[in-house]
Order: structure tokens, then C-alpha cells, then sequence
């Protein structure tokens, strides 16, 4: 059914009977295109309509899993499937539609979008499902990331002192998962406000044991800014995600997180190439600077913007892509370097008259920033992005140009280690002068005499129990006239006369 104040169709399915237990909600979507606009799954109850399930934005030419927790019903209900177009360039579609009588299984992704996935809050402070609208944690982020406005919702803490002393702790877990035969990477967004924030801590709990993995961490105050974070997921048994808060004090601070997702890939590099092929890498293809909407079908002229991750400051970190833009394209591309509400334009692509062109640039920044790809629409042809890849520290002549001196060498640490090593050497030296002095005592004054002599040759034919001499010399005559007449010894019982 067409709803000319939504600008979508709406479709309803036949009544349900009130459930005892929870449902769920299980069909296959595609949002694909450039103006798909946005899906959503209502239940409709005794006249009031609830959000439950709600996707936006181009999805990709392929068929996705949705997986909606319908809770409770006291009374009859229906199901409703929402489309709301941002234009007329793109495609929407939903199949296999079930309602299952049991729980929906964790999902791969959670939007948060009238529902909290199942995800539990424990803790000294309490994780709030909400949106701007609504309130609840005050201040708060301006918009969600999933849709970008004020009706989105998220999980946030309010993680100021008062709520969440310093140490303490809000722990947001979800339900457990099985292990896979592979290494997964969930991804998330979170948002940090105010001076003294807290510790954001991600874990992977294992369903045996209290022994966790962090996968994640971080303190920073990150501004207005919605950004992205990932950890890799390797486990043997089934096991569920922490996200914990830890206060440090702050007055009128939070935290929240969006777009929890889990992909059967591990988490690539940050350096590494993305080909879009599995997705967009980190990148996000924002719903507030997209393609807007228009009253005609000729949308030539509208922008749309890639955003990358927040990168840290640089001396020199290269950015290469390749485009396609052919002659026929009449928009523009822009690679804008964007730090705070600031913009520097760093390129500007005109005719590329190969199919595919690869560009390099390098980009310097003294704050902290992000990469921007703002296409313009052409009439009568696509304007195309392959193989984003960026090098943090290393410009595009292979140079490392952050690298940073060594820290200096802590001193304390340092004359630590010298004492020890100095008493270590006084100990070892005293041992051998006192195994010396005890050889020495030992071997007495015989001994020492023996060493006199032997001048350090040593005699092994030499018997200690022998006393008598075997030497034989005759009287001599003491004057020296006499000469050596008749002299003879013997050694034993040889006789040898010197004439």
C-alpha cells in the first residue's frame, strides 16, 4: 500500500494470535542502490505501531538474514514491512518471510533499532536502550549511527561519577554463540562524550570458565563522533560478547555503542586493501551526506560521501584508489581530508579516460582526521571506487615518516639492574676467595713448600709418606786442593762413580 506522507509502501500480514513465549521473525532483504531508502518491521497492536526491526542505505546486490525477537503478545497482532525511499534509484525486497515459535538466535548484526538483541546490562550502572527523543542519559550522542537521526536508537552508560564511581563497573553481554571453525571479527561503533569518559572494554567470555579476552580497549575522549572499532574472535566453545565500562570520574560523561555485526572473516589490517568485496573495510557510506531525496526522478547533481575511520595525525600516509569515471560521467569526484567541522580538498578527478585509474596521494595532518570521497552524480553514467587502500606512517615513495626515537631508558629501572648485577659479582667473589682460603688452610705448610719448589710444575710422582732420603754422599774433602777424587752416589740400588 503507497503512503504519499511516507513516500513508501507498507505490507501487512494477516492477523496473529496472542503468543505465550517469544517469536521470531525470520525472512531474507535486499537494499540495494544508491536511494534505496530504509526498511522497517512494525508490529501493529490494538491500534499503536512498535519499531522492532528497522535497515537503511545500500546493502550491496545480494540477499541478507533478518532475524526480529518478537516479544510477548497479550493480544492479536500483525506484522508490518515498511519501505521508505530517499529517491528513485534504488531497489528493495524481502522472501521467505517465517514467524517461528521460539528465539530468535544471536543475530550477525544488531541496529539496536527497537530492540536490544537480546543483550543484557548488569553492573553498578544500568546500560539504557534509547534515542535523542526519548532521553533518558543526558547528554547524549545528537543522532544514532545507524539512520543518523534523532529517532535512532543505540545502547549508552551514563558514566559519570555520581552513577558509576570510579572503578566501578557496566557490563552490556550478550547472548552466547557458538564457537566457529574459524577466526570471526565483530565490528562495532561506539561514541565517547565529555571530559573523563571512562575505559570502554570489549571481552570474549567463554561459556566454560571465568577467564575473558580482551579484544578491545579504549579511554580517549573521541568528541561528537560516532567511530569504529573491531576484534578478532577465536574460541573453541561457545561464547558471548562483554562490553564493559569501567568510570574514571568524569561529571556528565558517556558511553554508547551502535551496529554490533559479526562477519565469518578475521579482521583485516588497518593498512590493508579494501576491495568492497566483503563489505566496506571500516569505510561508511553515511545516510545524512548520501544521496538525498528529490521530488523528480533527475537526481544528477546530488553528492554522496565515504567516510573512512578516524586516522591519527601524520607526517606523510598514502592514500591509493582506482576510478571509473568515463567521458560520459558529468559529476565530479572530491578526495577531501576532513579534521573537526574543517575540510581541505587534496583532489579532484575529472575525465578518466582508461576504464579503471589508479591515484596516489599524500596526505600530511597535523590533527587527527578522516578521508573523504564525496561523488557527485552524473545523468547519463556511474561514477565507481575500487581497492581503497592507505598506509599509516609510509607516503607513496615507500618512506616510514612517522617513525618515532626510541623512548628514553628509564633510570630507575636501570640502576636497579646494576645493583643487582654489582651484588651478584660481590657474592660470587667472595665465594671463590673463601673456597680459596679453605684449599689454601688445607693443604698446609708442606704443601706450601712443595709449590715453592715446583715452581708450578706439578709432581705427581711425588709420595708425602716418604721420609728417608735415598741420597748417598760421601765425605768430602774440605780443601780445595783434594779435588773430586773418588766421589760417588747412588740413586736406589744403582751405583754410578764421577771421575
Amino acid at each position: 500500500m503507497w503512503n504519499s506522507s511516507l513516500r513508501g509502501l507498507t505490507a501487512r500480514s494477516f492477523p496473529h494470535a496472542a503468543t505465550e513465549t517469544e517469536y521470531c521473525l525470520s525472512f531474507f532483504y535486499k537494499l540495494y542502490g544508491p536511494q534505496t531508502g530504509s526498511l522497517n518491521v512494525k508490529l501493529l497492536s490494538g491500534g499503536d505501531e512498535v519499531l522492532v526491526w528497522t535497515r537503511g542505505g545500500a546493502h550491496g546486490n545480494q540477499w541478507l538474514q533478518g532475524l526480529c525477537p518478537i516479544p510477548h503478545q497479550h493480544i492479536q497482532f500483525q506484522v508490518v514491512f515498511e519501505v521508505i525511499r530517499s529517491g528513485f534509484d534504488g531497489q528493495v525486497g524481502i522472501d521467505d518471510v517465517s514467524l517461528l515459535a521460539r528465539p530468535c538466535s544471536v543475530p550477525f548484526a544488531c541496529s539496536f533499532e527497537g530492540q536490544t538483541c537480546s543483550y543484557i546490562s548488569s553492573g553498578s550502572s544500568r546500560w539504557v536502550h534509547q534515542n535523542k527523543i526519548s532521553g533518558g542519559v543526558t547528554p547524549s550522542p545528537k543522532s544514532d549511527h545507524t539512520l543518523e537521526t534523532e529517532q535512532g536508537y543505540y545502547m549508552i552508560v551514563d558514566s559519570s561519577a555520581k552513577f558509576l564511581p570510579v572503578g566501578d563497573v557496566a557490563t552490556l553481554t550478550s547472548r552466547m554463540r557458538n564457537s566457529a571453525p574459524h577466526t570471526e571479527c565483530v565490528n562495532f561503533w561506539y561514541h565517547m562524550g565529555g571530559n573523563k569518559p571512562g575505559t570502554l572494554n570489549v571481552y570474549v567470555k567463554p561459556e566454560v570458565g571465568e577467564t575473558r579476552t580482551k579484544i578491545f580497549s579504549t579511554s580517549l575522549n573521541q568528541g561528537e563522533g560516532w567511530r569504529h572499532a573491531n576484534g578478532n574472535i577465536s574460541s573453541s566453545e561457545s561464547w558471548q560478547l562483554q562490553f564493559e565500562v569501567v568510570g574514571a570520574g568524569g561529571n556528565q560523561v558517556h558511553i554508547a555503542i551502535d551496529d554490533i555485526a559479526i562477519s565469518a572473516e578475521s579482521c583485516p589490517p588497518r593498512d590493508a586493501k579494501c576491495t568492497l568485496e566483503k563489505g566496506l573495510c571500516g569505510w561508511s557510506n553515511t545516510q545524512s551526506r548520501s544521496w538525498t531525496g528529490s521530488s523528480t526522478r533527475d537526481t544528477a547533481g546530488q553528492k554522496a560521501w565515504l567516510l573512512s575511520p578516524h586516522l591519527a595525525p601524520t607526517l606523510g600516509t598514502c592514500l591509493r584508489f582506482w576510478v571509473h569515471k568515463p567521458e560520459s560521467h558529468e559529476g565530479d569526484l572530491l578526495v577531501v581530508r576532513l579534521f573537526g567541522e574543517d575540510q581541505v580538498q587534496l583532489l579532484s578527478v575529472g575525465q578518466v579516460i582508461e576504464v579503471w585509474r589508479r591515484f596516489d596521494i599524500d596526505i600530511i595532518s597535523q590533527e587527527e582526521y578522516q578521508i573523504v570521497f564525496q561523488g557527485v552524480k552524473g545523468r547519463n553514467s556511474p561514477l565507481a571506487l575500487d581497492d581503497i587502500q592507505y598506509t599509516p606512517g609510509v607516503n607513496c615513495a615507500g618512506e616510514n615518516t612517522d617513525t618515532k626515537p626510541p623512548p628514553p631508558s628509564d633510570d630507575n629501572g636501570g640502576i636497579a639492574a646494576s645493583v643487582i648485577v654489582m651484588l651478584l659479582l660481590v657474592v660470587t667473589l667472595a665465594g671463590l676467595l673463601a673456597f680459596y682460603l679453605r684449599r689454601k688452610q688445607n693443604a698446609g705448610p708442606s704443601g706450601e713448600a712443595q709449590t715453592q719448589v715446583s715452581c708450578g710444575i706439578a709432581n705427581e710422582a711425588y709420595d708425602p709418606k716418604t721420609t728417608q732420603d735415598q741420597v748417598t754422599v760421601p765425605p768430602v774433602n774440605s780443601k780445595p786442593e783434594d779435588g773430586f777424587d773418588n766421589a760417588s752416589f747412588h740413586i736406589g740400588s744403582e751405583e754410578r762413580a764421577i771421575v
